[in-house]
């Protein structure tokens, strides 16, 4: 995380897949967490649900879209949910491009 804030230019646009929880806490997670908000404009974080990576991880993801060169004013929140009928993703079940429309607008 601190390599990508490192490297990532003045005005450079950026997105990252974090496992949950991964900013949380005291310490070492705490100090990361004051520089990327500090240094980037964390703009939308998306949640994704538990299953998205199976069969690789099985822990619940976010997605972190940020711009480098300025503090973080205001976060915009959304959580993808399962579609209905769905108890997870899978190899035969992927998520897909157009699971996300409604976040575009």
């Amino acid at each position: 995380m601190l390599l990508i804030i490192r490297y990532l230019k003045d005005g450079g646009r950026a997105a990252i897949v974090l496992p949950d929880g991964s900013l949380t806490g005291d310490g070492v997670k705490q100090r990361i967490r004051e520089e990327f908000l500090s240094k980037c404009n964390v703009h939308t974080i998306v949640r994704l649900p538990n299953s998205v990576f199976q069969p690789y991880a099985s822990v619940a993801t976010n997605l972190f879209f940020f711009t480098k060169g300025e503090p973080t004013r205001e976060i915009w929140y959304w959580q993808h949910n399962l579609p209905q009928g769905y108890k997870a993703y899978s190899k035969t079940r992927p998520i897909r491009k157009e699971k996300f429309e409604s976040l575009k607008n």
